[in-house]
């Protein structure tokens, strides 16, 4: 597995957006397994914690309307149907097998999340990630040597249009970030413009020209991941499609490099 912040040597990191989250239940240990077989480079999974303490992964911030953060383990597992697993019981199923990218959906739990990666996986093999900057710039201060990226959401575009160049790396910057992630649509506006293809992205320009690497989310159509697969300014990719995005990720590899296609042909 490659170091997280080597991102784009080769090309950008798949990484599985909830596990294989249309094959299984996202944020399932069935769909982390899923993503693992489709070969994904990472899997990323939600994290929150439990009236009682207990770490897990789960995406909603509230249960049939009332917030995970006051109900315990075992009454949420009772209003789940698909019983959401404990990051513990998820970081051992992907230890060793695949990078973690792990998204803190709220801040004020750091260290408990640091305390169960640093028992079962290195540093190498971790993403941080958050829409918070509080909680990135609070696993920086606990762990400076972890990858954390700044999750950038579609809430801050309608009011900041002539900043999308510069907004997502100033806040990125602040709470100490390494890689941006913003959605995709950040990748396809510019000023006073509605869309612009990929080619013509400010923020892309604008963070390659910083050195800050960019993962984008959640990128499921074809064309669009071809695009992003293919062009060296993206790091990575998240995806409810990984098996789909390694795909086309080895085909834009063959392309770019038929001489090695053909000295190594498939089996």
């Amino acid at each position: 597995m490659r170091p997280p912040l080597e991102f784009a040597r080769d090309a950008p990191l798949v990484v599985a957006h909830r596990g294989a989250s249309r094959a299984a239940p996202g944020n399932s240990l069935a769909a982390f397994e899923s993503a693992i077989s489709a070969g994904a480079d990472a899997v990323e999974l939600d994290v929150r914690r439990t009236a009682d303490g207990v770490l897990v992964v789960h995406h909603g911030a509230s249960r049939r309307g009332t917030p995970v953060s006051l109900l315990t383990h075992a009454e949420l597992r009772r209003r789940c149907r698909n019983k959401p697993p404990t990051l513990d019981e998820a970081v051992r199923l992907c230890a060793g097998r695949v990078m973690l990218d792990i998204e803190v959906k709220e801040p004020g739990f750091e260290p408990q999340v640091l305390e169960i990666l640093e028992a079962h996986v290195g540093r190498r093999d971790v993403l941080i990630t958050s829409f918070h900057p509080v909680a990135v710039a609070a696993v920086k201060a606990l762990r400076g040597d972890l990858a954390c990226g700044l999750l950038i959401g579609t809430a801050r575009l309608g009011r900041r249009r002539r900043q999308i160049e510069t907004l997502p790396l100033e806040l990125a910057q602040r709470c100490g970030a390494d890689f941006i992630a913003p959605h995709q649509l950040w990748l396809a506006l510019r000023p006073h413009s509605r869309r612009r293809p990929l080619a013509g992205s400010t923020v892309l320009a604008a963070a390659h020209r910083a050195g800050v690497p960019v993962v984008v989310w959640t990128v499921n159509g074809p064309a669009r991941l071809r695009r992003y697969l293919a062009d060296p300014r993206v790091a990575g990719i998240i995806t409810d499609l990984p098996a789909l995005a390694v795909q086309l990720r080895q085909i834009s590899l063959r392309a770019a490099n038929p001489s090695s296609s053909q000295q190594c042909p498939d089996p």
